[in-house]
Order: structure tokens, then sequence, then C-alpha cells
């Protein structure tokens, strides 16, 4: 059929919500047919569209933009730049998932077609690290919004971190053509999405050397190899480790028993 394997995946998880309820409580069928099916991936099948990440330059051209021509939306960039958190996981953050002290986000809801779901999956719901310039960056941003709240009159502050001049959820739609589009114009950089910030925070860190395990932490993959197949191509190409050590011994090395590793003739019996 030519499907993609997350198609695939898709249809059978709803295939298999149905055959759920088959199961129960009425017991129509004995056991649920879908449950356990594992869907292949094809080494050689390649993304819907390839990651389009900014470079170190490219990132920090866009956020003055941002700054410059849309403020309002300028704390949200720089937080997708430097948290990886999925445009929906940032639409969805309320102050109440901030952890100023110890400089931590807890991702535990996603926006998507303007309704308010849970991450994606269960590795999803995470800690993310914010970093000094992003968390007094969103400090300085509740400031400006606690000013706008008694501006407007408004009772109370509004309970997203990013939110719109009514104090109400964002919707993407109305952000890509309102906001992120233009700003992409005027950057004069290649056109990019609000996904390809996630794609950037990934290859930014990984070509520095920061650990794959981490990263894929971060970002709330299931496991490191799903940020390696993505990211493979970002880590770093030269070797950061000095393999001139193999030509010495560690002072800690165990000592290698020869008699062990030779034969009666005199010669090395180990491969």
């Amino acid at each position: 059929m030519g499907l993609r394997s997350g198609t695939v995946k898709n249809i059978k998880n709803c295939l298999s919500a149905v055959l759920k309820h088959a199961h129960n409580p009425d017991c129509y069928i004995q056991s649920n047919p879908a449950r356990g099916v594992e869907i292949p991936h094809p080494e050689n099948e390649r993304p819907a569209r390839e990651p389009d990440p900014s470079t170190w330059k490219e990132r920090e051209h866009l956020e003055s933009v941002f700054e410059q021509y849309f403020p309002r939306f300028y704390p949200l960039v720089v937080a997708g730049f430097r948290t990886g958190l999925r445009i929906g996981e940032l639409i969805g953050l309320k102050w109440e998932d901030i952890d100023f002290y110890n400089k931590l986000i807890q991702v535990q809801r996603n926006v998507a077609l303007g309704r308010i779901t849970t991450p994606k999956s269960k590795s999803s719901q995470r800690q993310v690290k914010m970093t000094t310039q992003l968390a007094e960056l969103q400090k300085e941003h509740r400031r400006r919004m606690k000013e706008e709240k008694l501006r407007k009159g408004w009772t109370e502050l509004p309970e997203w971190v990013f939110c719109t001049e009514e104090g109400g959820l964002i919707n993407y739609g109305n952000f890509v053509y309102r906001v992120w589009n233009k700003a992409m114009e005027k950057s004069g950089l290649r056109r990019r999405t609000p996904h390809d910030m996630r794609h950037s925070y990934a290859t930014l860190r990984l070509s520095k050397g920061d650990s794959l395990a981490e990263v894929s932490k971060e970002m709330g993959h299931s496991n490191p190899d799903i940020t390696y197949r993505a990211y493979y191509k970002s880590l770093p190409k030269e070797s950061r480790s000095n393999i001139d050590e193999l030509d010495g011994r560690p002072e800690n090395a165990t000592n290698r028993n020869l008699s062990a590793t030779t034969n009666e003739k005199g010669l090395a019996s180990v491969g």
C-alpha cells in the first residue's frame, strides 16, 4: 500500500481501541488481536519531512527578529529553541508548570487542533531544564504579564504562559499565519516551521557533543534510538576522545595474564 510506518501505527492504534471495546465488558471476542502487534520500521524509510534545523547564527537572527517585530512571542520562540518542546507543548504551558527555583519545566499537557490533551506518550510527560537565559527571560515575561493584567483590568493573571492579547489560548494556525510566517519573511531565512525549533534544539546540542541519552530524555523520546535515527547526521564527526590513550595503560587497569593467552608453541591464541 505504500503507507508510512507512522500511518500504519495510527491505523493499528485506532483498530486496537475498537477491538478493546469488543473485548470488554461484553466479550464479543476472546482477546484483542491487535494488542502487542509491533509495527516494523524500515531502515531506509525517510521521514515525511526532513528536519530543517537552524544554525547557531540563524537561531540568533530569528530570535532577534521576533524580539524586534513580535515581542509578545519572543519568549515563546526562545523557549522553543532552548528546550526542544513541541509547539503544542509550548502553547499548553501554564505558569504552575515552571519551577523558577530549580530552572525546570514540567511538561504535562499538549494542545492539538485547539484541544487540550496530554502529551503524545508517557515519556513525553517529563521535566525539561531551562537555561539561565531562558529562566531570566520568563521571569521578565511574567512581570510584564502582571503589568498587562493591571493595565487591562483583568481579575487575574492568564493561566497560560504564552497567550493571546486577550489572555486566551493561542491558536496554532493563527500563530503560523499571522506571526511565524511574517517573521520568517522579515528574517530573510529559508522557510521553516515552528517544529524546526525542536529540530534545532536537538541538532545544536548534539553538535556540541552533549549526551545522546540526555538529549533524548529532554525531548521526550521513548528511547535514544529514536533520537539517533532522527539526528545521527548532527553527531560530531570528529572524535572528542584521545585515541592515543589506547597505547598506554591506565593505572587502574587489570593486569592481563599472558600465560592464559598463549599456547604451548608460544603463539597467541586469542582473536
